[in-house]
Order: structure tokens, then C-alpha cells, then sequence
């Protein structure tokens, strides 16, 4: 009865200490945080990182990029490039465009397949570091703060994730904790920048009526 009662906490122990590390890394998305707004046109960069919370190493990752498609509903941006980060891993399959099969918002799209698979080539991770994974390129073309992602991060089951050395105890991630910055202090799941254009000042709106009464005093006056 000892015996099974200390194999029992040997188990519970290791468990313990292995799903305590299956988290220990996380993405983080650049610009994300106060609201920006755009003119239709504007460009866009997007930096994607993973940030390591232990010394790690890794050989394979890929992620989807979604975004409001112009193409579908007139709505939010445009999508341009992927630019990989410095890695010394190669590039594999290569991002493919998949219309309106966004697993996270259904009928919008994803940019498919963003992948470096270096096979047996393990990229370090030192704890703390930020890697840059990849700069998305879009183009604003209009839209609305209305509280939905105008560009987000997702995993497709059984294909996206990442893979880190086995003896750290994650193995291969199909999902990370996505958050505002490298502070771990804002978590948003698999959220993303909500893009909106500049709003009219109201000096602006206010300086229109006021220049329309002025003409029409004058040409009363005559």
C-alpha cells in the first residue's frame, strides 16, 4: 500500500511539474493596445513574437494570419506580405491565401501555412528573449472601432502549432496564450489590432456650418 501511495505522488509530481511548463512561452502582437487610427491607404505593420519564458530551442512553427477581407465585405484592410524574422530556420511550404475559411471568424479569411520548418535545425531560445516571428504587411482601407478583430492570430487544429524541445516537457504546442506586449499584462486570447479611420474633428464639423452662415450674411447684406 506504501508503495502505491508513493508511486501515486511520483506521477502526480511529474505531471505536476510538465503541464506547469506547457505554457511557457507566449505571442505577443506589436500594435495592439491604444486604438490607432488610419486614413484609407495607410499601411499597416503587424510584428508577431513569441517571447520565451525559459531557456528552450525550436525547429518548427506555423500560425494562420486572419483579417477582415476587403474582398468579401468591403470592410477593414488588405492583405500584402508576410516578412519572416531572422531565423535560422528555412522557410517550408511558403503562406497561401485561403478565402473566407477563418476558423475563428467564420466567412473571413486567413493567410494560410505561415511556417519556418528547419527539420533538424533547432533555433535557441534564451528566457526572456523576444523572436520575432514574422511582420504582416497590410493596407487600411476603412472601417469602424466596433469591438471585433480587424486582424488576429489562430491555430488550425492538428497542423498549426509550435514545436519545442521535448526534455523542456512542452513537446509540440498546437496553441500559446496571446497577449498586448512582453509583459505578459494584457491577455487576449487569439485577439488582435481593431483598426478605425481618423474621425473628423470637431472644430471641424462645427467650422463648416459657421463658414456656410458667414456667405450668407454677406450676400444678404448686398
Amino acid at each position: 500500500m506504501k508503495y502505491t501511495k508513493i508511486v501515486t505522488l511520483s506521477v502526480l509530481i511529474f505531471c505536476l511539474f510538465f503541464s506547469s511548463s506547457a505554457f511557457a512561452h507566449y505571442l505577443w502582437m506589436d500594435t495592439i493596445g491604444p486604438q490607432e487610427h488610419y486614413v484609407p491607404g495607410t499601411p499597416i505593420s503587424i510584428d508577431v513574437y513569441l517571447h520565451a519564458e525559459i531557456d528552450d530551442a525550436m525547429n518548427l512553427w506555423s500560425i494562420e494570419l486572419g483579417f477582415d477581407d476587403t474582398n468579401i465585405d468591403g470592410a477593414e484592410v488588405t492583405y500584402n506580405e508576410i516578412i519572416y524574422g531572422d531565423s535560422t530556420l528555412g522557410v517550408s511550404v511558403g503562406e497561401s491565401y485561403k478565402y473566407a475559411l477563418s476558423l475563428k471568424h467564420p466567412g473571413e479569411s486567413v493567410i494560410w501555412d505561415i511556417t519556418r520548418d528547419g527539420l533538424t535545425t533547432w533555433q535557441p531560445l534564451s528566457a526572456d528573449e523576444d523572436f520575432l516571428l514574422f511582420t504582416a504587411k497590410l493596407t487600411f482601407d476603412g472601417g469602424t472601432l466596433d469591438g471585433k478583430e480587424d486582424v488576429w492570430l489562430e491555430f488550425e487544429p492538428g497542423i498549426d502549432g509550435f514545436a519545442f524541445r521535448p526534455e523542456t516537457g512542452e513537446g509540440f504546442c498546437h496553441t500559446l496564450e496571446i497577449y498586448t506586449d512582453n509583459t505578459k499584462t494584457t491577455l487576449l486570447g487569439d485577439n488582435g489590432p481593431d483598426f478605425a479611420p481618423v474621425p473628423i474633428p470637431g472644430a471641424i464639423l462645427l467650422l463648416g456650418p459657421a463658414f456656410l452662415g458667414f456667405i450668407g450674411l454677406r450676400r444678404k447684406k448686398r
